[in-house]
């Protein structure tokens, strides 16, 4: 009975990180679209800047949050919003969620990082996974946009990140089960 409950409980604050995480996304798009087309003056705009952030340092919390379920709810919020951005296929001059996910990308590479380093459980291998989604959607993002090759060049990079780190991994598993 106490199992369900904690359970229920997760579950419920798995939901409102989720909801919430997806709305601090919107909202930064949102001010990054209003920062963009206002001409009012400079003090919005630090406001608005400030803003901006906030949101980026919200998200950042959740990507180095050192519990692995927030971290992977983090990760699948962004791929959500990345899929989203895609089909919705929006026509703004501002491309705010790329901003954004431009502001989090040295976060999600060390987030891979970490997780390659310590790929002991199926959580790793899910935080991996859903990274390099998330890096495959940036990609095909830009790729209507004026900085494609850096986000190839991104991509490449996290493929190779993946392929070393898996290889030294699988090494050091080898020698301590061949040379003990």
């Amino acid at each position: 009975m106490l199992e369900n409950k904690i359970s229920d409980s997760y579950r419920l604050l798995a939901k409102i990180l989720f909801f919430c995480s997806g709305e601090v996304i919107a909202l930064a798009k949102l001010v990054h679209e209003i920062e963009f087309l206002n001409e009012n003056g400079a003090k919005n705009d630090v406001h608005m800047c400030g803003s901006f952030r906030h949101c980026i340092h919200i998200i950042q919390g959740s990507l180095r949050s050192t519990n692995m379920q927030v971290q992977m709810l983090g990760i699948h919020v962004l791929k959500t919003c990345a899929q989203r951005e895609l089909t919705e296929v929006s026509q703004t001059e501002t491309h705010s969620f790329m901003i954004l996910l431009g502001e989090l990308l040295g976060d999600v590479f060390d987030l891979m990082q970490t997780a390659l380093k310590n790929c002991s459980s199926q959580e790793s291998v899910n935080v991996i996974d859903d990274c390099l989604k998330l890096l495959f959607l940036f990609h095909t993002l830009a790729q209507s946009q004026k900085y494609q090759q850096e986000a190839t060049v991104l991509l490449l990079d996290a493929l190779l990140m993946v392929f070393y780190l898996s290889d030294e991994n699988a090494s050091q598993v080898a020698n301590r089960y061949l040379f003990p």
